[in-house]
């Protein structure tokens, strides 16, 4: 079994060896986590060039040394080499890096969910590489059912963290958010991005929970 967790890696580096479609998504998701990113290979797709041109990446146009791990809290080991994947992920263990390895998930510490972001919302799913095209069903599935304005709900509910705490228990606060997401009102400003005036309702609904 696998156990899941979420990583804080803002500010942190993580390497990617190699330079291709694989490596490039995990690049982008890696800016997107907030983490400083080295790429080591000695050819990469035009997005990772324009990412180091940006100087958004730090990049190294050659082959993997060992050293290029120093530093590095996680990695990313995705080149079209079996042999240089294998001893780039045998190099991070040694280190006690997190790796993983795109094409032997097993031999990795950890693989990389299909998720679907929403603001702080995070919905992720794996079958841990026994089935990508089933993973790739239920993400699209929940593409549609957790839409763009999930991510306002998220900043909403981070503006009222204090006030839901300041509730007797966690069955009334469970309960008052639900009425909150219930409320068409609210809902409708969620939709139209008034967040202000959504907060405004919502804390109604908090205040009439603590009476």
């Amino acid at each position: 079994m696998s156990y899941p967790i979420v990583l804080n890696l803002d500010g942190k580096l993580a390497l990617v060896v190699g330079g291709g479609v694989v490596a490039s998504r995990r690049v982008d998701a890696l800016l997107n986590a907030g983490a400083l990113v080295k790429v080591v290979a000695p050819d990469v797709t035009p997005r990772i060039n324009e990412l180091a041109a940006q100087g958004m990446i730090r990049l190294s146009l050659r082959k993997f040394r060992i050293s290029d791990l120093s530093g590095a809290v996680l990695a990313h080991v995705a080149t079209s080499s079996p042999h240089v994947n294998q001893m780039a992920t045998y190099a991070a263990k040694r280190k006690g890096i997190l790796v993983c390895r795109a094409d032997n998930a097993s031999d990795g510490a950890f693989i990389t969910p299909s998720s679907v972001v929403r603001g702080r919302l995070i919905a992720s799913v794996t079958t841990g590489g026994d089935c990508p095209a089933f993973t790739s069903f239920i993400h699209r599935k929940l593409e549609h059912e957790f839409g763009e304005e999930y991510a306002q709900w998220t900043v909403l509910f981070s503006d009222l963290r204090d006030d839901l705490q300041s509730l007797s228990s966690i069955h009334l606060r469970r309960m008052t958010v639900k009425r909150i997401m219930e409320t068409p009102d609210i809902v409708a400003l969620i939709f139209a991005g008034e967040i202000e005036a959504a907060r405004k309702a919502a804390k109604k609904c908090i205040l009439s929970a603590s009476d």
